[in-house]
């Protein structure tokens, strides 16, 4: 600039993330290459002819190139014969491309690709199965991605098979009574070694047993009618029934087919296993749950109250203890049968002390139009029809009681007058009913179990309990008999007949999401997973590169959060591993903008969740509880290290440094005890401990830092902490804003903080009409609860019309105190029993939720009962307000 010339330049690098390289170091001006991104400093350095030298250092500063970001396109399902298909890629920022390239990841052939090196091209050579393509592209900026896409290539039809094994089954002649029975349901129950899916050493290439199928030929080209009640894939236990044709003058031979990957699919009929005179068949569940769920077309579903399950004559059976257990099946049309029936049904009475129910559809005690149960201290079975008036009714008895405490076949049939009752396949007596005898049809439900009055309350199983609307034929009863009392004698079967069918290695699909850039350090991910021919086993997220450490809250989850990032460039890569250690991965690419600099705290201390307390599943958004007395959270007035007197400073977040807060909700804190209560948004693993961190002392934060309503994910309609103990209010915390109106209730003593306090005399909390609380579907309903007594019903939430639910209704029973879920449209209704009271004097946990029509109730975290509500009498909203400790009518008042 002045005093020179120079005799001599030099040009060095001071500092950077790399060494570059100079094109001529010794010159004035030079060109440098071999940049990455980051900073550098140069040094230029110059000696002048007067002997003086000096030196300046330049800044340069080179930002990462941004990276190319690609579209493989959207999975595609086509049908064969149709085996070719177009891939449209497409570069959707960050272009233009310099190449294309497109490979195989996975699938059951070697497809060929028209133009391999195009953004788009043809694929041909498809067959049956799931391929995965990816497309990689490299931009003229030199950044590279690539992305996935999933081709399923379906068969027009699943038969005949083509691959796998299959095996004859002969029904032997001679266990089948009566030339023709048709449509017959053929019971096969067994384990067998062969049945286990290949991942347990057998030869099932589905893990549901989907590609096990019944036949009227070997080729599989005329599919039968089956159901299958149960499979285990680890063991081969097999439990199906089968609807073919069998007669007593020659064998039957239907096949069994498994093992075909290509024809993985559900090719049968359950429902029309049974034929149309199958009003209802209750198998009474699977896995040790006990269902009413009814296997026929007539959908005649019922509720299990208060049974449990047991080990059934076939698979699963109904434990019913003789007091309020039984299944409601509701007033269902098909069931009204004035005409011809058949009532049937495996029992296994525990004593004759009292009646014992078995199927009954009566007004209270009398038939309307039928009531078969057991006869108290005889046993003898009894057959009731009537119109359900006092003289309206006749009934005819069998001649022998089954045994106690052992399995028993028994039926009953009307045929126009005449009454057969059958035991064990035998007749067990013979009636005319008379012309009081004629039966109605009326609004009454029917049971199992016992009937509507309550006194047939059955002590004993049940098992496969079926009701027809035809007489079936001593001819049928005899052979389901045979049947069902040992499967193995019943039928052969063949030794097997195929080869191994070549299984197509077919990883999981997997998607890390779209790159993308932020200036956060904390996102949400979107991966998914997709089971291709076998389940998924593990999932894993890792981090390939990136300037930090980054934390996933979740990492087996597939759409995580990731924090902890600082600016730069970070490759994610999300990992699936199926059941036979096959793997696939895909990676992401975020490019983080600096973020601002974290808020200073002076301490912090980790909060580890102890995956053990974890039940199950990831619980992603769970709303954890922080609760205690800690000094060092008093505030710094009273000796503690919290700044501010209201507790500001208290913050949550997913890193040491405080640059990703969580969101959390302070329900009380105490500055002079350190006593807190808190509410914090996260997401729990039960395979992987999960860390959080917890700031306090940061003496310029005077304002709360939470986020009461994001702490509550928008599933939630309402949350009631009910105040800190000394005065009640009822607050929402959720974004919804269902603030209640106290009636009478008063502040008290809770699990943790305050509660509300119920003395049953028309003391409630009134939440008013809001819409988000009107819910007619799926919900759950939550609460502690601790009550005095059982002297009254026992009101926890409801929306009723009157006395009516209007769409829910959640109490405790009258003298009982069993919890009691109620849902209707206020005229219509259906309801599901818990099996255990809580206790009184003592806290307990009591939630209930429906999912469909199904209902669970738990009690302090443990299932306490499984019923089905009626489909007829689904939930219905109106402007009717929800109370807390009661009902519309105020008949339920709570009493604690």
């Amino acid at each position: 600039l002045e005093n020179g010339p120079a005799a001599s330049y030099s040009w060095s690098l001071v500092s950077g993330p790399n060494s570059p390289t100079f094109s001529t170091a010794n010159a004035q001006s030079t060109q440098v290459s071999g940049f990455e991104a980051g900073n550098y400093v140069f040094r230029l350095s110059v000696v002048a002819t007067n002997g003086t030298s000096a030196s300046n250092n330049v800044k340069v500063t080179v930002n990462p190139a941004q990276v190319i970001t690609i579209s493989a396109g959207p999975d595609q399902t086509i049908t064969l014969p149709t085996s070719s298909v177009t891939l449209n890629g497409a570069v959707l920022q960050n272009g233009p491309a310099s190449s294309y390239t497109w490979t195989l990841v996975n699938g059951p052939t070697t497809p060929v690709f028209a133009t391999a090196a195009a953004s788009s091209t043809l694929v041909s050579g498809l067959q049956a199965g799931v391929y995965i393509f990816r497309l990689s592209v490299t931009g003229t900026n030199g950044t590279s991605a690539n992305n996935t896409v999933k081709i399923t290539v379906v068969g027009g039809s699943s038969v005949p098979l083509q691959g796998g094994y299959h095996r004859s089954i002969v029904i032997d002649h001679t266990k089948v009574y009566g030339n023709s029975l048709t449509s017959f349901p053929v019971l096969i129950s067994g384990t067998f070694d062969y049945l286990k899916s290949t991942s347990y050493g057998g030869k099932v290439a589905d893990a549901t047993g989907r590609d096990i199928q019944f036949s009227a030929d070997s080729l599989g080209t005329t599919p039968l009618n089956w159901e299958i009640e149960k499979y285990n894939q680890q063991t081969g236990e097999f439990v199906a029934w089968v609807s073919t044709d069998i007669s007593s003058l020659t064998d039957k031979r239907i096949y069994l087919h498994y093992g075909d990957a290509a024809g993985i699919s559900i090719n049968h009929n359950a429902t029309n296993t049974w034929k149309s005179a199958y009003a209802s068949v209750y198998h009474m569940g699977n896995d040790g749950v006990p269902d009413g769920v009814d296997a026929t077309m007539n959908g005649n579903n019922g509720s299990v109250i208060g049974a449990s399950g047991t080990s059934g004559k076939i698979n699963l059976g109904a434990q019913l203890g003789g007091n309020s257990q039984y299944i409601d099946i509701g007033n269902r049309s098909s069931l009204g049968i004035t005409n011809d029936i058949t009532l049937q049904a495996w029992i296994n009475p525990n004593d004759y002390a009292n009646y014992n129910g078995i199927i009954a559809k009566t007004a209270a005690q009398f038939p309307k139009p039928y009531d078969f149960y057991l006869d108290q201290h005889t046993g003898i079975p009894k057959l009731y029809r009537g119109n359900g008036t006092v003289y309206g009714y006749g009934f005819v008895q069998g001649q022998q009681a089954p045994p106690t405490n052992t399995w028993s076949h028994i039926a009953v049939t009307i045929s126009g007058n005449t009454v057969t009752h059958y035991l064990n396949g035998q007749v067990n007596g013979v009636g005319e009913l008379p012309a009081s005898g004629t039966g109605a049809n009326g609004t009454d439900k029917v049971y199992i179990g016992t009937r509507s009055d309550f006194a047939t309350a059955l002590r004993g199983r049940l098992d496969e309990v079926r009701i027809l609307n035809e007489s079936l034929s001593a001819n049928w009863i005899k052979t389901e008999y045979n049947n069902q009392l040992a499967p193995a004698n019943f039928y052969t079967i063949s030794e097997e007949i195929g080869t191994a069918p070549v299984v197509p290695v077919v990883a999981p699909f997997v998607n890390a999401g779209t790159d993308f850039e932020t200036p956060g350090s904390e996102e949400q991910l979107h991966g998914t997973v997709t089971e291709t021919n076998q389940p998924v086993q593990t999932i894993l997220w890792s981090q390939v590169s990136g300037p930090s450490t980054v934390v996933f809250s979740t990492p087996n989850r597939q759409s995580p959060r990731v924090s902890g990032m600082v600016g730069g460039v970070y490759v994610l890569r999300l990992t699936a591993t199926d059941i036979t250690g096959v793997s696939a991965s895909d990676d992401i690419v975020i490019t983080v903008h600096q973020p601002t600099a974290p808020t200073p705290t002076t301490f912090y201390r980790a909060i580890t969740v102890r995956h053990q307390q974890v039940s199950n599943v990831i619980q992603g958004q769970f709303p954890m509880l922080i609760s205690g007395t800690y000094p060092y959270l008093r505030s710094v007035n009273y000796g503690g290290k919290v700044s501010n007197d209201n507790g500001f400073d208290i913050l949550f977040t997913n890193d040491v440094a405080a640059l990703s807060k969580l969101n959390w909700e302070v329900e009380k804190y105490n500055p002079q005890t350190g006593e807190l209560v808190a509410w914090v948004n996260v997401d729990v693993s039960p395979v992987q401990d999960r860390v959080i961190y917890m700031h306090y002392g940061d003496n310029s934060i005077v304002s709360f830092q939470g986020n009461v309503n994001g702490t509550w994910n928008n599933n939630y309609m309402t949350v009631h902490h009910l105040a800190n103990g000394s005065t009640l209010a009822a607050i929402d915390a959720t974004s919804h804003h269902n603030n209640g109106a106290i009636n009478g209730a008063t502040a008290g003593a809770g699990v943790w903080a305050g509660c509300a306090d119920f003395n049953g005399m028309e003391k409630s909390i009134n939440l008013g009409t809001g819409a988000s609380l009107g819910v007619t579907g799926d919900i759950t309903l939550e609460a502690w609860i601790r009550p005095l007594d059982f002297s009254t019903y026992n009101g926890i939430i409801s929306k009723t019309a009157g006395h009516l639910p209007k769409p829910y209704d959640f109490y405790l029973l009258h003298n009982s105190g069993l919890p009691q879920l109620y849902r209707g449209n206020g005229s219509s209704y259906s309801s599901v029993s818990g099996s255990v009271a809580p206790p009184v004097g003592q806290w307990s946990h009591i939630a209930v939720t429906i999912s469909g029509n199904i209902v669970r109730h738990y009690l302090n975290g443990a299932l306490n009962g499984v019923g089905v509500l009626d489909a007829n009498s689904p939930g219905g909203n109106g402007n009717d307000p929800v109370l807390i400790g009661s009902r519309n009518d105020h008949a339920t008042q709570f009493r604690g």
